[in-house]
């Protein structure tokens, strides 16, 4: 697995009584821990279904979170925390959010669910304390649902000074369109085979809490490809799986910002022997020119 950094982060909660989460957003009794109390149910540990991603704009801080892979959520608390990890400035809200602000160490300074019903996305404004110049972390806990919750979901920091600066906003979407999940992202239903040889663990989350595609077409469906490319994104995170068959010497993806072959960066996966060896590679036109061994 290769893991490319960038994006960020906020701390979500939902809480719930035994039967479900509260209606009107997270009690100040979590602040601090950020940890719902659903009759002792635990956290997710698993990559989140979710990112947190901050951008600079203007004197403040826009905050998105969402799932690039179409799963709703329900609850959520959300605070913007120094690196020593203190709850500091305070948010806004667009009219008709289906959010509020409480507060926990000051006025308005944490922002929850209004109610416990599925949401495509939240988008929130923090504003630092006046003249504050420093980094910010944004955390949150966020509930696909009672049982399903994750905490400690994170952003990359982002440094907050008296300067107005505007990042760019980021280039994909929270795909709203995508119906609800019914099924925890970090569980796969189990389904009956005529042998344990036809398994193959790879494809597990495909279309769930990971992207998959491969060649020949269609074959992700049928899991018979003959190389295959998953990617998981956590945040800012993307993590990259590729695989190929046993025939196969070579197998590599690149990321390309146009539709043809040239300038594109690649990784690539070689058989060596008994075993496989990791290179990043910048393409030329036509040749590739190795970059260096990632083992």
């Amino acid at each position: 697995t290769m893991t490319t950094a960038g994006f960020a982060v906020i701390l979500l909660v939902v809480l719930a009584p035994r039967a479900r989460a509260l209606p009107d957003g997270a009690p100040l009794s979590v602040c601090r821990s950020l940890m719902p109390n659903h009759g002792g149910q635990g956290p997710q540990t698993g990559i989140p279904a979710y990112s947190v991603i901050a951008r600079r704009q203007g004197g403040g801080v826009v905050v998105w979170i969402g799932s690039t892979v179409g799963v709703r959520f329900q609850g959520v608390l959300l605070q913007g925390r120094t690196t020593a990890g203190d709850v500091l400035g305070s948010f806004e809200l667009p009219v008709g959010s289906e959010a509020h602000t409480i507060d926990c160490e000051g006025p308005g300074d944490s922002v929850t669910h209004n109610k416990a019903k599925d949401k495509e996305f939240l988008s929130v404004i923090w504003k630092p304390p006046q003249g504050y110049e420093g980094d910010i972390v944004f955390n949150a806990t966020i509930a696909q649902n009672y049982n399903t919750f994750w905490v400690g979901v994170v952003s990359t920091p982002v440094r907050v000074s008296r300067d107005a600066v505007n990042d760019p906003i980021p280039e994909y979407s929270f795909q709203p369109n995508r119906p609800t999940s019914t099924t925890p992202p970090n569980f796969v239903r189990e389904v009956p085979r005529e042998a344990s040889t036809d398994f193959d663990p790879f494809y597990d989350g495909c279309s769930a809490s990971k992207l998959c595609f491969g060649a020949p077409i269609n074959c992700v469906a049928s899991k018979s490809c003959k190389a295959v490319v998953a990617v998981t994104v956590a945040g800012d995170k993307y993590d990259f799986e590729l695989k190929a068959d046993g025939s196969a010497a070579w197998v590599g993806v690149g990321l390309s910002d146009d539709d043809k072959m040239g300038r594109d960066s690649v990784i690539e996966c070689v058989k060596r022997g008994s075993g496989l060896a990791a290179f990043m590679s910048w393409t030329n036109v036509p040749p590739t020119t190795p970059l260096g061994s990632l083992t």
